[in-house]
């Protein structure tokens, strides 16, 4: 079950999707079975809400949104999290970390609309050698995409990124800017078919939208990726959402002190939703 308070007036429906991330057609299935209460009332449709209004869904958080766990130990858990779903939000009840846990410690996150593996330290010990294990790239981290363009070769792409925190955007450039940070991904093709590949990248460094923005400002566009890619393509292929997947860690822990059992430790999630789209792109094209 999945309880919220509510934070604006609107009407239920509305409040759910653009305030909490819900589907449109989630949200009627879930009023059609009456799995909504509202204030301990129980609805069949939808009605207007206000402002600490209380809500509970009655459907298993996994299985509403279709997140699992992956690994778990004392110290740490890791977790398979879908596209449109927040790791961790400052405006929404509902997300990644509150649907699992609201005690565990966010250390890193995942873009709203990239799916993947995503790391929760349960203490304060975890997080801190978390942190560390992420600032000194002790974490490999590989992901999965579709792109189009034509310079599919493997390659080391080695850019400058600068954050625009008004558009809330990054832009690329070749070379150092006042404010920009090197970025470095490694880039090796898995499958092409035409003007697309199946890409593996793999993060040197790790970057806001690093992979969107540098691949694309390198003439390799992630398939429906609005912000950095390339519309034409993603109407042409009818894709909405970013083809992006984390699916890789390897964990370097071996002069950490309460994590070091996890050195060396390989989590890989196969067949993933990218690179089944990407199949069903070849056959379908």
């Amino acid at each position: 079950m999945i309880n919220l308070i509510v934070k604006k007036n609107d009407d239920l429906v509305n409040y759910l999707i653009n305030h909490e991330g819900l589907n449109y057609n989630k949200v009627q299935t879930l009023l059609r079975k009456k799995d909504i209460k509202l204030n301990s009332k129980r609805l069949a449709k939808t009605t207007q809400v206000k402002v600490g209004d209380s809500l509970e869904i009655y459907i298993a958080a996994n299985k509403l949104f279709g997140f699992y766990t992956v690994y778990e130990d004392e110290n740490i858990l890791i977790c398979y999290k879908p596209k449109k779903l927040e790791v961790i939000s400052q405006t929404r009840s509902i997300c990644l970390k509150n649907l699992i846990d609201p005690n565990l410690i966010c250390v890193h996150r995942l873009d709203y609309n990239t799916e993947g593996l995503v790391i929760f330290a349960k203490n304060k010990i975890a997080e801190e050698e978390l942190l560390t294990a992420f600032r000194e790239h002790l974490i490999l981290k590989k992901y999965l995409c579709i792109v189009c363009g034509n310079n599919f070769k493997e390659q080391t792409l080695t850019n400058f990124l600068l954050k625009d925190e008004n558009l809330k955007k990054v832009q690329i450039f070749n070379k150092q800017v006042k404010g920009s940070n090197k970025v470095i991904t490694k880039i090796s093709p898995i499958k092409i078919f035409n003007n697309l590949c199946l890409m593996q990248a793999e993060l040197i460094t790790g970057k806001t939208h690093q992979i969107r923005a540098q691949l694309g400002f390198n003439g390799l566009y992630v398939l429906g990726d609005e912000k950095y890619g390339k519309i034409s393509e993603n109407k042409k292929y009818n894709i909405k959402n970013q083809a992006l997947v984390c699916n890789y860690l390897n964990f370097n822990f071996k002069n950490l002190k309460l994590l070091k059992y996890l050195d060396g430790k390989t989590f890989v999630v196969n067949n993933t939703n990218v690179e089944n789209l990407f199949n069903s792109l070849i056959k379908n094209t």
